[in-house]
């Protein structure tokens, strides 16, 4: 049975002025797929297209009113995506009963246009709509138990609003402290569920696989001579670069297989400096006997040197900074 594009009506049954707009689709089937979009009257079309399966015989006929389906194209059908539409409905319950109530309604919508950016895009005039029609249950004839959140929240769900949006009217700024202290915290649950928030998923980082060894060999054997050893102190050890150019002799424990790192190798100001290690962990950790035997080999062809070149960074330049 077709179904009927009515105009969207308020709460007294009066139609809104405005039309709606249809265009033609692709041609599905056997059928047309049209798609209806409406337009307060002297403003633009607000929303994007809605589509519905549209009967050949119904195209045949011109008929542009009539839908297949079983489902009435209402208020209710465009609002959900149609934040304008939302702001003359608060406009007309609030502007003239509550004027200073839609003073406060006409800075939030404000708001939420601002901040509509944080949320993802097809979610946008969702947040917009909610953030207009958050106070609605204030309106007189609105208003039926006092708890303004679920009374407006009741009244969307008469008018065919979507759940969702009638869920954030109910639910705003922690209505449910508020339905406690009323004695509707039941009602507010069963009728309209809490919906949580969508959060990012966390940061796992990425899980550290070792370089087999048959490719650590063939890396090492790259290496120049002189720098072979840090591979040895990077594999063997778990040192970053700056601490494996900060190691010294005197790092290596006589009694016990330790390499103490208490230092690192760091460029500031263009300049190569001692400084403790990465979050000044200064710690110990276990040396293979492998590494200890490369480290001494190292240490006798090339003997450790005390570069005055290693020192205090030097003072910034007056002018402008150097970057690091």
């Amino acid at each position: 049975m077709d179904a009927v594009c009515t105009k969207p009506k308020d709460a007294c049954g009066k139609a809104f002025s405005g039309r709606y707009l249809f265009r033609t689709r692709n041609k599905v089937g056997t059928g047309y797929r049209k798609a209806a979009r409406w337009q307060p009257a002297g403003k633009d079309p607000v929303g994007p297209h809605e589509s519905r399966s549209h009967s050949a015989e119904g195209a045949r006929l011109g008929s542009r009113a009539r839908w297949c389906g079983s489902r009435r194209w209402s208020y209710a059908r465009l609002v959900q995506i149609d934040a304008q539409l939302a702001a003359e409905v608060a406009e007309e319950h609030l502007a003239v009963a509550l004027p200073r109530r839609w003073r406060h309604v006409r800075a939030v919508g404000a708001k939420s246009r601002r901040m509509e950016r944080l949320v993802r895009p097809e979610e946008r005039d969702l947040l917009v709509a909610a953030a207009w029609l958050h106070d609605i249950g204030y309106a007189p004839a609105i208003v039926d138990t006092g708890f303004h959140a679920l009374d407006g929240a009741r009244w969307l769900m008469r008018q065919g609003f979507t759940p969702r949006l009638a869920g954030l009217v109910a639910n705003h700024s922690c209505a449910s402290y508020e339905a406690a202290e009323r004695g509707l915290a039941e009602d507010l649950a069963a009728e309209f569920p809490l919906e949580e928030s969508i959060r990012p998923p966390k940061y796992q980082a990425p899980k550290v696989v070792p370089w087999p060894n048959d490719l650590r060999a063939r890396f090492r054997a790259a290496v120049t001579d002189r720098y072979r050893v840090t591979v040895d102190l990077g594999a063997g050890c778990g040192l970053r670069q700056g601490e494996i150019f900060g190691v010294s002799p005197d790092d290596v424990d006589p009694a016990r297989p330790v390499l103490h790192v208490t230092r690192q190798v760091k460029l500031v100001r263009g300049r190569l400096i001692f400084a403790p290690p990465k979050g000044g962990k200064v710690r110990d950790v276990p040396l293979p006997e492998s590494v200890s035997r490369r480290l001494t080999e190292h240490a006798k062809q090339y003997p450790p040197v005390t570069s005055p070149s290693l020192g205090a960074p030097r003072p910034a330049s007056r002018g402008r900074c150097r970057s690091t």
